[in-house]
């Protein structure tokens, strides 16, 4: 052990992070990560993911018992098998989302608590909406209604709404016909719109598990590659950006670590968490 900083908490964004750009988890990441857990440390999910769609990952990583969900706006414990933290979306948002959503004929995905909602015919042709690598998850998890519109209507509460564009160019004029409204946006993968409650983010979701588990954010480490990944990296004590992350995120961070398809996750969590020899990992 050496006197570096310690960071027991570490966050870790799910794509183009944790995993590969086809939605593998790689072996070396695994072992790193379950080494990382051995050592004291806690790896929490974080993510735009509904707790569902994480699921299959967390098998894999069963020492990885939270996640910070659906930008923050969900709380999970895998372990217990609830939610911590629910701050649902103003349902009165919804219709014009929705209006906006179908102008574009975009794809649009309910976020729940419990569950992620997608229409019927949209989810077989995912590639349309440029998110075909995600097709095979929603295909085992998803729930499909044929209205969105009256499944909305008939939901208690919903945490996230994602609208999949076309193209990028539809998604800047739909977000121009929305930006007026009091929530969340975050622009992510090719041509999403995510959309929650106001003052809901990777970051203060992480913030509310911090607490929840007693540690300082002095304690606290982040790792990402996205836009959406910038307010949990701006409240983490020691942000690292993944190889291939956007200049941005480079930009922001402590350190840089290597890609997604090279185990950045382990590299950085080996060679900055301080609960390793100094040298067990290099990155870059």
């Amino acid at each position: 052990m050496n006197d570096r900083n310690i960071y027991k908490l570490t966050a870790l964004d799910m794509d183009g992070t944790l995993l590969t750009p086809d939605k593998r988890l790689l072996d070396e990441t695994v072992r790193d990560i379950a080494a990382y857990a051995q050592a004291g440390g806690i790896p929490v999910f974080c993510s735009g993911r509904t707790a569902t769609e994480i699921g299959p990952y967390q098998s894999m990583l069963p020492t990885m018992r939270y996640a910070v969900c659906e930008n923050g706006a969900l709380i999970w414990d895998y372990k217990e098998q609830r939610s911590l933290s629910e701050r649902p979306l103003d349902l009165a948002f919804a219709e014009r989302i929705i209006e906006v959503g179908n102008r574009f004929d975009g794809m649009l995905q309910f976020l729940t608590p419990d569950a992620s909602w997608t229409r019927r015919d949209q989810v077989t042709h995912m590639a349309d909406f440029l998110m075909a690598a995600y097709q095979p998850i929603y295909m085992k998890v998803a729930r499909l209604a044929d209205d969105m519109l009256a499944l909305a209507r008939s939901l208690p509460k919903i945490l996230k709404i994602n609208i999949y564009f076309r193209s990028p160019e539809d998604r800047a004029a739909g977000y121009e016909l929305l930006k007026d409204m009091n929530v969340s946006f975050a622009f992510t993968e090719i041509a999403v719109l995510e959309m929650s409650a106001i003052g809901v983010d990777k970051g203060s979701g992480l913030e509310i598990l911090a607490e929840k588990l007693g540690i300082p954010m002095e304690q606290t480490m982040a790792i990402g590659d996205a836009g959406n990944d910038l307010e949990m990296l701006k409240a983490a004590a020691f942000p690292v950006a993944m190889g291939n992350a956007t200049d941005e995120v480079k930009a922001l961070c402590l350190a840089v670590t290597d890609d997604d398809l090279n185990n950045g996750v382990g590299k950085a969590i080996r060679c900055w968490s301080g609960l390793f020899d100094e040298g067990a990992a290099n990155a870059d």
